[in-house]
């Protein structure tokens, strides 16, 4: 029943995702808030997030999503 911030929203999800085990959502979402942070936010944050989604992505075998992630 509260109003809740962005962040605050990802940050749940993040946490029910890595509870389930559903890794590639997971990183989904952090490569979405990252390219958030990255242009309205924090840009080092956004980065170290897009570098982890990546990780995340290549230790899953998930080349199509790295194809869409450029370095």
């Amino acid at each position: 029943g509260r109003a809740r911030a962005a962040a605050e929203c990802v940050a749940e999800g993040q946490r029910v995702y890595t509870e389930m085990g559903a890794e590639a959502e997971r990183a989904r979402t952090l490569r979405d808030w990252a390219r958030h942070e990255r242009e309205r936010g924090d840009a080092g944050r956004g980065s170290e997030m897009w570098r982890e989604a990546r990780e995340v992505f290549a230790r899953l075998g998930m080349t199509r999503e790295l194809e869409r992630m450029p370095e």
